[in-house]
């Protein structure tokens, strides 16, 4: 089956991974899952799809986080000096970094991706290209990813973290949101602290989410 190219072929991600992950108390991009770093999980399932060009923004962690990252022409770096204030200025340096693509996905570190999730996602936001915004779902709740086309990209640099950030674009209107159902447990799958952490690498290991 091919993919839809009104999304596919012009779309990059954003990845970040700056926090400082202090519940955590490590760079959750450390973190194991399914046999490899989850930050080389990540990088390693996108550069399995048909998304374009990756923008990993670090901050915390960076020695440690940098040599995770394979040598490939689709994967750049981008370095957040301020990501002890937040989430959007790492927001906003991704988007800037991504800012030729005609749109651009946003992923979160510790939010493990498969195959499947990011696919389906595509799929059902190229059903949509006059949404500018695409929210995947699983069941009657929206999860992750999230996918902004460039008719936004203005608002999305203009973000802050007194604002709610990204949330807030996403809220601003529910007529340009397209909701997006996804097959793939790992749309609500995310952890803050180590027991969350640990609950789904059980969860993993039963075989309840998705490995890659």
């Amino acid at each position: 089956m091919s993919r839809s190219p009104a999304v596919c072929s012009g779309v990059g991600v954003v990845l970040l991974t700056a926090g400082q992950s202090r519940r955590m108390g490590r760079p959750k991009g450390l973190l194991q899952w399914a046999g490899k770093p989850l930050l080389r999980h990540q990088v390693d399932v996108l550069l399995g799809s048909s998304v374009g060009e990756i923008a990993v923004v670090l901050g915390e962690g960076v020695d440690e986080l940098a040599p995770l990252i394979p040598d490939d022409r689709r994967v750049r770096t981008a370095w957040n000096a301020r990501h002890a204030e937040g989430r959007s200025g790492s927001v906003i340096i991704g988007t800037l970094a991504l800012r030729d693509c005609e749109a651009v996905m946003f992923c979160n570190v510790d939010q493990p991706l498969s195959t499947r999730l990011v696919e389906d996602f595509l799929w059902g936001a190229g059903d949509g290209p006059d949404f500018p915004i695409a929210v995947a779902a699983h069941g009657d709740r929206r999860g992750h990813p999230v996918l902004i086309r460039r008719a936004l990209f203005s608002e999305v640099v203009s973000i802050s973290e007194t604002s709610e950030g990204l949330k807030a674009v996403i809220r601003k209107d529910a007529a340009r949101v397209l909701t997006v159902p996804v097959d793939s447990p790992n749309t609500h799958l995310g952890f803050n602290t180590r027991e969350e952490y640990e609950n789904a690498v059980r969860r993993l290991e039963r075989g309840e989410l998705e490995a890659d």
